[in-house]
């Protein structure tokens, strides 16, 4: 198969990596995830970047929610493109977390936390990005938190790693920390005024 650009993987090295992902589970079926991805062009270039799904950590991605919600993915027949495919692992992620709580927690949380949850990640990922730290240190937290409340939230909830001895943080990875900015700049971007008319932030 081709390799795009030098950069990705080809077709029998993206089979063979969903083959392994999914070695054991009933979703890899026929009409299973390598379909899905041809249905979804998610297999084609755009430009000189090569397809969405052969990147590995995108792939492995979709071999993970494939095996957890291949029949909800099936369903929705709305394009996936990269934003699509973070927004589908954010919320799995939560719903996961959503479940565990009350037992790793002992905390019910609601859709509520959740908006405050993910507000707080994109004004962490803007602010840390921003100012060039991937390595994220406590003070950043602490000033984008909106409330104290919510810091056990973040720690639990999965979306960010924490190091005990230095009290360190870390986004699982780059992408998620590029996903949640990207999230906080559309809000900016796309704010309203009182007339309900798109305005620019003011800087």
């Amino acid at each position: 198969g081709e390799v795009y650009k030098g950069q990705g993987l080809d077709k029998q090295q993206r089979d063979a990596f969903i083959d392994y992902a999914l070695e054991g589970s009933n979703t890899n079926t026929p009409t299973g995830l390598a379909t899905f991805i041809e249905g979804h062009q998610l297999d084609q270039p755009q430009g000189n970047v090569p397809p969405m799904a052969h990147i590995p950590v995108n792939l492995k991605i979709l071999c993970a929610l494939w095996k957890e919600k291949a029949a909800e993915m099936i369903k929705n027949k709305a394009p996936m493109g990269l934003p699509g495919l973070y927004r589908a692992l954010v919320d799995y992620v939560w719903e996961r977390f959503e479940k565990q709580a009350p037992v790793v927690t002992g905390q019910i949380y609601t859709e509520t936390d959740r908006i405050h949850l993910f507000r707080d990640l994109e004004e962490i990922a803007l602010v840390s990005l921003t100012s060039g730290e991937i390595i994220i240190q406590p003070g950043t937290i602490r000033a984008a938190l909106s409330s104290k409340k919510h810091h056990p939230l973040l720690k639990h909830a999965g979306f960010l790693l924490f190091e005990k001895v230095e009290r360190q943080y870390q986004f699982p990875h780059l992408t998620f920390q590029e996903y949640f900015a990207g999230r906080r700049l559309a809000r900016l971007f796309l704010s309203k005024d009182k007339y309900g008319r798109y305005v620019p932030p003011s800087l």
